[in-house]
């Protein structure tokens, strides 16, 4: 099994992006076109923003090796449709989707927090994000040592190719399947 240690870089505090992946029936479309090399200067007008809506979590890889990996492996798929055609397109269009969806404020508006003392309801965390967004999202979590329950991990939040909002029932990943999950505060811990 392949184990990470990550760690939440300073100036994160709310929701970020893993990646923009394109699908279809049959999955995940990967690695497209093995030419098309991940240049980190072609970033550089929308690196501020990327550091602190799309970090690096891996605690030991630098901060260029995540966006490498998602342009190599997604973003190169992604680039047959005319809004994710460069490697700029890419970042600065799954900006544009992270900058719509304010998930922490949803959460919240459930009258839920961030909590690292007591786990709450999954259904009340997926219904405050599907209320506002008015189609269904997929939520993960994993099991940590130290929690009773699992730890609120990630969720997929899914678009057409246009960047609406679709539901996401075609997604068949195994999600959270436990009745109460821990919504972490976000800080600069290492897990």
């Amino acid at each position: 099994n392949f184990f990470f240690q990550c760690l939440i870089p300073k100036g994160v505090t709310e929701w970020t992006i893993h990646g923009l992946w394109p699908t279809s029936k049959k999955g995940y479309p990967s690695f497209c076109n093995s030419s098309w090399h991940f240049k980190p200067e072609l970033i550089k007008p929308i690196l501020l923003a990327l550091e602190v809506k799309w970090p690096n979590i891996h605690a030991d890889a630098s901060e260029n090796t995540f966006w490498k990996h998602e342009w190599t492996k997604h973003g190169t798929c992604a680039a047959s449709v005319e809004e994710f055609d460069s490697e700029l397109k890419y970042f600065k269009n799954a900006l544009k989707v992270h900058d719509g969806y304010n998930i922490f404020e949803y959460i919240r508006r459930a009258g839920l927090s961030p909590d690292g003392k007591r786990p709450h309801l999954l259904k009340l965390i997926e219904n405050s994000i599907t209320l506002h967004l008015n189609k269904t999202v997929k939520l993960f979590c994993k099991n940590h040592k130290g929690y009773s329950s699992p730890v609120l991990t990630s969720m997929y939040v899914c678009t057409d190719k246009k960047l609406n909002p679709i539901d996401c029932d075609e997604i068949t990943e195994k999600t959270c399947d436990k009745a109460y999950v821990y919504y972490l505060p976000f800080s600069n811990q290492t897990f």
